[in-house]
């Protein structure tokens, strides 16, 4: 929206996936992206962390530089992270740490945020609003501004990749709770799973939860061949049938728990949205048998992002702005404070 752009304005973003960790610097607005990288995860989280910030802070040869030459300095730096995460700030012993639940165990409580924060600090670039979240609501609250759903006031981001994340915002505001991991909610099994006992791939939940019967590695496992190579199956396998009614099942709880105006879906499984999209939205229908009126057509209700794979990056540099604008709000309280102090000063 042309009331969101800012001249001047330097957003850094930083997408921490589980297999790599992708870092932009934006103008503007968070969807003009100006510069890139990607790096790998890896299995030192502080290193990893310090390559990032360095990358934003000390760019290569001039590649998101200024006019004279000089590294665009952000004002916001946004963080959408893997997780699971502890998000609640109040607890300040371990806000902005990977739980002792994630699966990638070189990354349990690895403080991700504080990282950040103290390399921005040691290259003096404060104060510098700091934006930090799931990498499922990062892209949340990108898809309720800029994603282009109408006046859609609360939205699910559902993304498929190696594993399953759900990120939901309402009303602007994304939702946190304890920690909210709705790729891992229950769903009965398909006639053809129960059949052949397909045991899932979550090293939690096995067969039990979404993310264990959808991922690309379950997706594989069906098929017996390697994740990677999943782009050479046809369209015409069942198994695309197969993924679509749990996701659909997933769309359905969506809707019936939280009632978003648009669930939007990303990563690797949507490189198939030209087949996925209308299998979901027929089966949505099927499961749902006319009980709840979404609001708006399943066409409109469930969809691809318009931001591709650039999702979770567009997310953190979203992160980022509204971090900047929170910074702002703070700084216009505390001089409307200050001036009240000084005319009660003044009057007595």
């Amino acid at each position: 929206a042309a009331e969101d752009w800012e001249e001047g304005l330097v957003l850094a973003g930083i997408e921490g996936g589980g297999t790599s960790f992708a870092v932009a610097l934006a103008r503007g607005c968070p969807t003009n992206i100006v510069a890139r990288a990607r790096f790998p995860t890896g299995e030192d989280p502080a290193a990893l962390l310090r390559l990032v910030t360095n990358w934003i802070l000390r760019p290569e040869a001039g590649a998101h530089a200024t006019a004279d030459g000089s590294a665009l300095v952000p004002h916001g730096v946004g963080v959408a992270c893997f997780g699971p995460l502890h998000l609640d700030a109040e607890q300040a012993a371990t806000y902005g740490r990977v739980t002792v639940g994630s699966p990638k165990v070189a990354w349990r409580l690895a403080d991700v945020r504080g990282t950040v924060v103290r390399a921005l600090a040691e290259a003096k670039v404060t104060p510098c609003a700091i934006g930090f979240d799931t990498d499922v609501n990062g892209p949340a609250v990108a898809e309720a501004r800029w994603g282009g759903h109408g006046d859609a006031k609360s939205v699910a981001y559902v993304t498929v990749g190696t594993g399953v994340g759900v990120g939901i915002v309402c009303d602007g505001k994304p939702v946190h709770g304890a920690d909210p991991e709705a790729g891992h909610m229950a769903v009965p099994l398909e006639a053809e799973d129960y059949k052949s006992g397909f045991k899932g791939v979550c090293p939690f939940h096995g067969a039990q939860c979404v993310e264990g019967l959808v991922c690309m590695g379950a997706i594989a496992a069906r098929l017996g061949v390697s994740p990677d190579t999943l782009a050479s199956v046809p369209d015409s396998d069942p198994v695309w049938d197969l993924v679509a009614r749990y996701m659909a099942r997933l769309c359905v709880n969506l809707v019936l728990t939280v009632a978003p105006h648009a669930i939007v879906l990303g990563g690797g499984l949507m490189n198939r949205h030209a087949i996925m999209l209308p299998l979901i939205h027929s089966h949505f229908k099927a499961q749902m048998a006319g009980y709840v009126d979404p609001g708006r057509p399943v066409e409109e209700l469930i969809v691809r992002s318009r931001f591709g794979s650039d999702s979770g990056i567009v997310g953190a540099l979203e992160l980022a702005r509204l971090a900047v604008l929170r910074q702002r709000a703070g700084q216009a309280q505390d001089s409307k404070k200050r001036k009240a102090c000084e005319l009660l000063q003044e009057e007595n």
